[in-house]
């Protein structure tokens, strides 16, 4: 059964992450080519800036999982889910109010905040229309997103979320070419949006038969604040660029960070299409104490990460201002080339995701209290460095900030993890990350010296090209360096996949 919701999971988040980077690319252009620089930062800057209501819910999807992950693992019935469900909805209805009272003041003071050219009326209409769409996603169907993450039946939310996507993209992209103005756009969106979350609530509660007339079982999220000091470091990160652009610069520089986080982002999704689900199976064996499996799937987990990041980083290192080139074609009014921040935002990425194994045992294994201090070390870091970097160097001082904040984070994780929960040496991840680099360094010295020396990349055929063809480099050069460094993890990460297919396959045709 675990196999089977494995695949449906890992296929419907495949193709979300593939229907949500082709949306992601296109909207965004057509906002840069119609409405300007300006409008592209500002509405990025007000979606970012209704998130940070999201502080108000650090910890509760990952106190809820790991509550739930209990309740399967001890065989509870559907009593104690309910009674969780219900103590995080009721949770989430305290802090819809506060959100009403957040968009109440943003409408009013954010105009003065944003330094743009933009009229303060039109940006109060956009806050307001904007944080519709953030009502529903928050209030409604938050407990039972975490619950199917739980139950490791994501792929019915990402199904949903494939449909929402399609359709709200198609009717902005038809907005926009009958002329509509941003508002209307945005309005397009926000009522496109607003029936997932409503369905998905309807659609869990019918059929998993959850109970309404049960007691909210408020201890279940007793561990709630150990988690937010997680959530504060991740939420940081994530929105630390486009705050502290807001207030220390324009809507214009907003933009150009909006656009390289376009492929930063499609990275993540790259990456989760890989990673769905594996927190809820390493949450249930470490919930058994089957610390043996734990072990094992969790190597296998690490060694993967390792071996798909040297693919990923080599790829964008090469493709990342050629991408940007050709997407900002036409564009003027900013530059959008950094061949600088390029590199140090793609160093950045990569630390946070060779620290993605690590931080999903430390959720799976609900180790949130013993790891917190950390993630406030890195908050702060990341504040601290992220302020100085932009004023001393401007867009250049946010890729400076998660750069130091990772790295701090990721060995504070590996120490973690080695030394209280995987009883090993730290010497296993710095070879790990050594061969990692190692690989990166040879794909690009062999793509720069042997493929695109001299090479202009002047369209998207080209770039696609180019792109699959680095890609493949990236892809062979690893797996080889893999088989000579790394033999038995990767024997043994192949033979795992090759016997989950041979057992799938064997179930099929019985």
């Amino acid at each position: 059964m675990h196999t089977k919701k494995a695949v449906y999971n890992i296929l419907s988040q495949t193709a979300y992450e593939v229907v949500a980077l082709i949306c992601g690319l296109i909207l965004p252009r057509l906002i840069l080519s119609y409405f300007g620089s300006n409008y592209n930062g500002i509405v990025s800057s007000i979606t970012q800036f209704l998130d940070y209501i999201s502080i108000l819910t650090l910890g509760l999807s990952g106190s809820t999982r790991v509550a739930l992950y209990k309740a399967k693992a001890n065989q509870n019935v559907i009593e104690s889910v309910s009674s969780i469900l219900k103590a995080t909805d009721m949770f989430m209805d305290r802090i819809g109010k506060y959100f009403i009272l957040y968009a109440v003041l943003l409408t009013f003071i954010y105009p003065y905040i944003i330094h743009s050219n933009v009229s303060s009326l039109e940006i109060s209409l956009l806050v307001i229309i904007i944080s519709m769409s953030v009502y529903c996603q928050y209030v409604y169907g938050f407990s039972y997103k975490t619950f199917l993450m739980a139950d490791q039946s994501i792929y019915i939310y990402n199904c949903i979320q494939i449909c929402c996507k399609l359709f709200s993209t198609i009717v902005a992209c038809s907005l926009i070419y009958l002329g509509c103005s941003i508002h209307i756009v945005e309005l397009g969106i926000v009522c496109s949006l607003m029936a997932a979350p409503v369905f998905l609530k309807y659609y869990v509660r019918k059929k998993y038969s959850l109970i309404d007339d049960v007691p909210p079982d408020y201890n279940a999220l007793k561990g709630r604040r150990d988690v937010m000091a997680h959530s504060i470091a991740n939420t940081i990160y994530s929105y630390t660029g486009i705050f502290l652009f807001t207030i220390l610069t324009n809507a214009s520089t907003i933009s150009v960070y909006i656009v390289y986080s376009l492929v930063f982002n499609s990275l993540k999704k790259i990456q989760n299409i890989f990673t769905v689900g594996l927190e809820a199976v390493l949450g249930e064996h470490w919930a058994r104490n089957d610390l043996r499996a734990f072990n094992g799937i969790f190597d296998k987990i690490e060694f993967f990460i390792f071996l798909l990041t040297s693919i990923i980083i080599s790829s964008t290192i090469t493709l990342i201002i050629p991408f940007v080139c050709l997407y900002t074609k036409g564009i003027n009014d900013v530059n959008y080339i950094i061949p600088e921040y390029a590199f140090l935002a793609t160093v950045a990425e990569a630390f946070f995701c060779v620290r993605t194994p690590y931080l999903i045992a430390v959720q799976a294994a609900g180790k949130y209290k013993e790891t917190r201090n950390g993630a406030f070390y890195e908050s702060g870091l990341n504040l601290l460095v992220s302020i100085i970097g932009i004023v001393k160097y401007g867009i250049l001082g946010i890729a400076l900030g998660n750069i130091v904040a990772n790295l701090f984070r990721t060995f504070q994780y590996v120490c973690f993890l080695s030394n209280n929960m995987l009883n090993r040496r730290i010497t296993v991840f710095a070879k790990k990350l050594s061969w990692m680099s190692f690989n990166i360094f040879v794909v690009e010295k062999t793509v720069y010296c042997f493929i695109l020396d001299g090479i202009r990349i002047t369209d998207w055929k080209d770039w696609m090209f180019y792109a699959t063809f680095i890609t493949i480099c990236g892809f062979v050069i690893t797996n080889l360096s893999a088989i000579v460094f790394y033999r038995k993890n990767y024997i043994d990460i192949m033979s795992y996949i090759f016997n989950k297919y041979k057992t799938r396959l064997q179930k099929n045709n019985k």
